[in-house]
């Protein structure tokens, strides 16, 4: 047996349906396929959201990239995995407006109190509209995020 990687057909040891080296993550449990894709499709639409709502709150709270970046990675995890899970009650559209009302309201409040910006109610009213209609669009135009 040679110890070259990665492993062809011959002389590896066959687990979970894949071939793995002797002793290398030889136990290990592949990912379900359906946990493989929802990350997939969070981090698309995670980076979506990104590139729409930074550039919106550096231009209008003047503040930082890595502030701006900090209000969607707060809450799009929540909004993602919180308001979608299926133990979360409520049609696709009562989750919707819940977790964009979530989105809005809790960005707003990090601009609001950790920054000491006046108009964040509304700069998060419009950058949260902005990612949501384009990625609407984005989906109907080009099947993502």
């Amino acid at each position: 047996m040679c110890d070259r990687w990665p492993p062809r057909a011959y002389g590896w040891p066959l687990v979970g349906g894949r071939f793995v080296r002797r002793g290398h993550d030889a136990g290990a449990a592949p990912a379900p396929p359906l946990a493989a894709f929802q990350m997939g499709a969070w981090l698309q639409a995670f980076l979506f959201t990104q590139i729409v709502e930074v550039p919106i709150y550096v231009r209008s709270m003047r503040c930082s990239v890595w502030a701006a970046f900090g209000a969607s990675a707060l809450t799009h995890p929540i909004v993602w995995f919180g308001f979608f899970h299926p133990a979360f009650p409520g049609s696709y559209v009562t989750k919707i407006i819940a977790a964009e009302l979530f989105a809005w309201l809790a960005e707003a409040a990090y601009f609001r109190f950790a920054f000491k910006r006046k108009r964040a109610w509304l700069w998060a009213f419009f950058a949260n509209a902005a990612s949501f209609s384009l990625g609407l669009l984005s989906r109907r135009l080009f099947g993502v995020p």
